[in-house]
């Protein structure tokens, strides 16, 4: 295994460590492990990105990114939100039942496992959710506007609602693969909609 800190492409080798973290999660994910999947070594490792932490803080920005631009396009794709809602839903059910074996989100996953010892982790984590609340905020604040939801609807207190359905769809797709929670899920959320 070469060492070639200016050579390799970082964007790829990124992805390869996103798949390992994905996997195995920030503490059971090994330098070994992760150096193996990128096909460099230490010090090159080390060169790029400084340390574990660090390459794991670069994994999650480079998770979420795509991950939030698709919420946005599965969002703006319907112009009824119950729609748009749905859509999302459904699209994230699929995500979670592709993986083989389901892995759930990598952001909820790592949010469970690392606590106060790992504050950037930690502080990270919590700013990719009010990221993704925010999109939803926005999407939310348009249908208001629009008059598919009440002057009355707290858009905020909503869109952190489905931003936790989103994280607790992420979970039970790794303990009920294959079952019907997520359509469940997906139905009553479409429900709760309706009177707002």
């Amino acid at each position: 295994m070469a060492g070639r800190p200016r050579e390799f492409e970082k964007k790829e080798t990124l992805q390869k460590a996103v798949q390992v973290f994905h996997a195995k999660g920030y503490e059971g994910a090994s330098l070994d492990d992760l150096c193996g999947a990128m096909q460099i070594n230490r010090p090159s490792l080390y060169r790029a990105y400084g340390n574990k932490e660090k390459l794991f803080l670069s994994v999650l920005e480079a998770y979420a990114g795509p991950f939030e631009q698709r919420i946005r396009q599965v969002l703006d794709k319907n112009s009824d939100i119950k729609q748009a809602v749905e859509a999302l839903l459904q699209w994230l059910a699929v995500q979670n039942q592709a993986q083989q074996p389901p892995l759930g989100c990598m952001i909820v996953n790592a949010g469970n496992v690392c606590g106060p010892e790992f504050p950037a982790i930690t502080n990270t984590i919590q700013s990719l959710h009010d990221r993704r609340e925010q999109i939803l905020r926005s999407r939310l604040q348009r249908a208001q506007e629009e008059g598919q939801l009440k002057p009355s609807t707290d858009i905020s207190a909503l869109a952190q609602y489905l931003n936790g359905v989103m994280q607790g769809m992420g979970v039970l797709s790794r303990g009920q693969a294959g079952s019907t929670a997520s359509q469940s899920i997906i139905h009553f959320v479409t429900q709760t909609l309706d009177p707002l």
